[in-house]
């Protein structure tokens, strides 16, 4: 067996000092590569996805997670539109995966690139997607409150952030204050 083993090492060694490194396959992926993308099966319809996973749905969940959060972590990203970043995440995030970081992580990604703005689409879905949690609902509150100055707007996110399991006491009492006044100099 360790014998085998080692004579197919040998060989795989001995036929890739055969063959010429020219660099043509990395210039072909280099430039056909896009950072922003959506991943497999992100334009098939949602009703379809447990079919076409075999009622494995956590897994594509995982799948889209590790997918978004590898081009919103590259350096890169900087340089790329933030309406095309947008528009990659509401496909990416059509299936409603159930990890709470993506939807964070693209709205937090988003407002480092001073486009705030974008990060409502996102965020609706990972509110939609996971009832249970409170911190989706409270980055929507925080970027109406704090990022466009709309404190009339964070306020419902701040009473459904409350509303949720395990939310922070402060948050009723800083939605009534933005309710309330509708001023972020007097909340």
């Amino acid at each position: 067996m360790a014998r085998s083993l080692g004579a197919a090492l040998a060989g795989t060694l001995a036929l890739a000092a055969l063959v010429p490194v020219t660099g043509r396959t990395e210039r072909i992926a280099d430039a056909d590569f896009r950072l922003v993308s959506t991943p497999p099966l992100s334009e098939l319809d949602p009703r379809l996805l447990d079919l076409a996973t075999l009622g494995q749905r956590a897994f594509y969940d995982v799948f889209t997670y590790i997918w978004v959060i590898q081009y919103l972590g590259d350096e890169r990203i900087a340089a790329e539109a933030p309406e095309a970043i947008r528009d990659a995440l509401v496909k990416s995030l059509r299936h409603q995966p159930r990890h709470e970081s993506v939807y964070l992580l693209g709205c937090f990604t988003l407002i480092d690139l001073e486009r705030a703005d974008l990060c409502e689409p996102i965020l609706a879905t990972g509110i939609r997607a996971l009832e249970m949690s409170w911190r989706v609902p409270l980055t929507m509150g925080f970027v109406y409150a704090f990022r466009l100055k709309d404190p009339g707007r964070a306020a419902p996110f701040y009473w459904i952030a409350a509303s949720r399991p395990r939310a922070p006491k402060y948050l009723a009492s800083l939605a009534t204050k933005l309710g309330d006044k509708g001023s972020l100099g007097t909340a």
